[in-house]
């Protein structure tokens, strides 16, 4: 990689960062169910309603289809606890489908970048979301498959299906990793590149495409077990790869030059390198970025779209079905309630432990005013725990792992400190 290369893309990184305030998290309500019109009708219409949805859901003719929306921030408002509580009542529901309606953008940090993904995406790679991808793939793939009760009514297995807006950074992989994907018309999947920019000028190059190979490899198996050709990773994660495809009876061959009819990455050549305006539009070849026709072209998407009705149109069940999933959307909105009321109270507890002034004329005071301290660290310390998946480093000063070693060395001290005060 060129010096200035490597400047081209800090310059770049440093651009997002003063974009960012531009681009608000957009929230969104793709696929997203809402009782609200329901809840404000009279007792007897919402009675006589539930009446009917459950007359129509315990029809053997209709499909079950269960929604479980995946928006907001990957690793905190989508991690383990929501996600496999949700498929826990996908279970219990007999579900025929399990569609993952999925629309987030890319977070570094607790900052999200909308449109500035394809370059921060190096970040990825050192980021356990990514690992937080793989836990959640297995839930639906090894999860389902290996379950012995995990039935539909007629004693299959459930369809597991994506329903993709967007999905930047990890959730790319774990949106490559589900069997059956429909792209909405604007659809974009990627934020996984330059790979072949981390660990640069540290220790060895050997040593370095090791690692970055043992990560791409971990892509690979995801996107494998999704069915979808593993060409795509390469060309997804490295900026010095060239890469086109040419199609022979529909479908695609995949080409390591440009001679083919679409150019998948053109090694970030620089006179072949992308603008600006390509990159916040996610539009270049620098790696590539899958949107509805490629992913069509490519046999990653099954269909385009826009709407419920054309997703379920491409699934084949028209209208014999019922929607279901809202206490799969409670779950995901508590779960990112209960992560940032307790950061919240992180914050506050600390700041209450430090307030604390250790004084007192006997041993017996200095001891109480120490167990409050141990009261409080020890409060704080299972907040950490029980959120640690979800919760972010910034917005406690520190990252969980580092908090919970830190608290554990303070009751320590403080507990000696009660044993040697003595009156």
């Amino acid at each position: 990689m060129t010096t200035s290369r490597m400047n081209w893309l800090k310059c770049l990184t440093i651009a997002a960062g003063l974009a960012l305030g531009l681009h608000a998290n957009v929230g969104t309500t793709f696929a997203q169910a809402s009782d609200e019109k329901a809840a404000k009708a009279p007792e007897s219409e919402r009675a006589k309603a539930k009446a009917e949805f459950e007359a129509k859901k315990n029809d053997p003719a209709v499909k079950r289809v269960y929604l479980i929306p995946l928006r907001g921030e990957f690793g905190r408002d989508i991690s383990a606890t929501p996600f496999r509580r949700a498929m826990q009542d996908a279970k219990k529901e007999q579900a025929d489908i399990i569609v993952f309606a999925i629309n987030t953008s890319f977070t570094v940090n607790g900052q999200t970048y909308q449109e500035w993904a394809s370059i921060m995406g190096q970040t990825v790679w050192q980021s356990p979301a990514s690992e937080t991808a793989r836990e959640l793939a297995t839930m639906f793939h090894e999860g389902i498959r290996d379950d012995p009760d995990w039935k539909t009514r007629d004693g299959s297995k459930p369809r597991v299906v994506g329903w993709v807006r967007k999905a930047m950074g990890p959730s790319a992989m774990l949106t490559l990793s589900i069997p059956e994907l429909y792209f909405a018309p604007d659809a974009r999947v990627g934020g996984v590149g330059y790979l072949n920019l981390v660990f640069e000028g540290m220790g060895d190059e050997v040593v370095r495409e090791k690692q970055r190979s043992l990560r791409m490899g971990r892509f690979e198996g995801m996107v494998r077990d999704g069915g979808y050709p593993v060409e795509i990773v390469r060309a997804m994660s490295r900026s010095d790869t060239l890469m086109s495809v040419r199609y022979e009876d529909g479908k695609p061959v995949f080409l390591n030059d440009l001679s083919g009819i679409d150019i998948l990455a053109d090694g970030a050549d620089p006179n072949r390198r992308d603008t600006m305006e390509q990159l916040v539009r996610l539009e270049g070849n620098d790696v590539l970025t899958l949107n509805a026709k490629i992913a069509g072209d490519l046999g990653v998407s099954k269909g385009t779209a826009a709407s419920e009705d054309d997703l379920v149109g491409n699934l084949g069940i028209e209208r014999n079905y019922v929607l279901m999933g809202e206490r799969a959307r409670k779950i995901f909105a508590d779960w990112s309630e209960e992560v940032s009321n307790a950061e919240r109270e992180f914050a506050k507890t600390f700041r209450q432990y430090r307030e604390i002034n250790v004084q007192g004329r006997t041993a017996a005071e200095r001891n109480t005013l120490r167990g409050r301290q141990l009261a409080l660290l020890n409060s704080m310390k299972r907040d950490i725990e029980k959120y640690r998946e979800a919760i972010n480093g910034r917005n406690i000063g520190g990252m969980p792992d580092g908090w919970i070693s830190e608290i554990n060395v303070l009751i320590d001290r403080i507990k000696q400190q009660m044993r040697l005060d003595r009156d």
